[in-house]
């Protein structure tokens, strides 16, 4: 009997230990098998962002702006420009009547002040013989005077200007532009320039100028087919609650170019440009031709004349191409 009860016991514990030993296992393999999903998941979602990041523009390749925006419309003559592009670039401003150059720093950033024309400006922003964007602003001075606390902004202090300005860009408005297809005493219908119809609602407050005579009109002498600039804030993308109304006329504006090349010749009037290797063109100032010199340090460019580019500098013309004539209104020579 001792003998069937030890065996007994010994058999228990053989058994326990099995038992133990088995469902040790299991728990290891779940452990594994949780742990492998875990590294598979954590790897499928770092290949993920992996992917999303590569699809982030890479600006060494581009001009991005940060400011303004397009169709802006501003109550003051100058404004920033802000964006990205490759580092220690020159990037070149145009805008109707002026030209300006900065350079871009070690992490691709610009910001240039610019002044601005009244009504529409055509500004393009560009770096030489790679890209170029563009877009339109408006500054309206009648606007701000239009909404201004103190309409005569020349006795305006400083405080007074950055207070308005906060005001204004609150209202976030922007210019509408295209051809009026019926009317009533509320609102006008225009169809924009992508042809698409828009719903400008109209009020007491609502300004409307002949752009030819410079004259305040009555909103009744807006008539159908007539081309407007709105300029407004948008409600819910569905109606423009317009401040000011200016009838005008569509003109179609030659975009500006630019070249950038040394200087292979030089004439009392004229300057023979290779733009390309094996490619040549013959510059000629306009009439009203501005020519700027990068300084030693790179910090500004001075007045100079054309007498004072040589054979081979390097410079960066702004104007128009017909041919193989290039007419440029502004030439900035390059130091470095």
């Amino acid at each position: 009997m001792r003998k069937e009860a030890l065996f007994a016991v010994l058999a228990g514990i053989l058994l326990g230990i099995v038992v133990a030993f088995g469902i040790w296992r299991t728990n290891n393999a779940l452990v594994k098998t949780q742990t492998n999903k875990f590294l598979t998941e954590e790897s499928s979602q770092v290949q993920q962002s992996a992917t999303k990041t590569s699809k982030i523009p890479n600006i060494n390749s581009q001009i991005v702006i940060a400011y303004p925006n397009n169709l802006d419309v501003f109550t003051y003559e100058t404004v920033n420009i802000k964006g990205l592009a490759t580092p220690n670039s020159k990037i070149v401003i145009s805008n109707n009547q002026n030209d300006y150059i900065t350079t871009t720093d070690t992490q691709g950033a610009f910001n240039q002040e610019i002044s601005l024309d009244g009504g529409e400006n055509k500004i393009t922003i560009a770096i030489p013989e790679s890209h170029q964007t563009n877009m339109t602003v408006f500054y309206s001075s009648e606007l701000q005077k239009q909404l201004s606390q103190s309409p005569n902004t020349a006795t305006q202090s400083a405080e007074q200007k950055a207070q308005e300005k906060a005001k204004f860009a609150e209202l976030k408005i922007k210019a509408f532009m295209g051809t009026i297809t019926d009317k009533s005493d509320t609102y006008l219908q225009m169809k924009n320039l992508d042809g698409t119809i828009q719903i400008i609602g109209i009020d007491a407050k609502t300004t409307a100028i002949n752009e030819k005579t410079r004259k305040t009109i009555a909103k009744t002498d807006i008539a159908i087919g007539d081309y407007v600039v709105v300029l407004g804030s948008n409600i819910e993308d569905k109606e423009i609650k317009a401040l000011r109304i200016i009838v005008s006329s569509y003109q179609e504006t030659e975009s500006i170019k630019l070249i950038k090349g040394s200087v292979i010749k030089t004439a009392k009037d004229s300057l023979e440009i290779q733009i390309e290797e094996g490619k040549e063109i013959t510059l000629v100032l306009t009439k009203n031709a501005k020519i700027k010199s990068e300084t030693e340090d790179s910090t500004n460019y001075k007045p100079i004349r054309l007498t004072d580019i040589k054979t081979n500098n390097k410079i960066i013309a702004v104007g128009q191409e017909e041919k193989d004539k290039f007419e440029a209104r502004t030439i900035f020579r390059l130091m470095h």
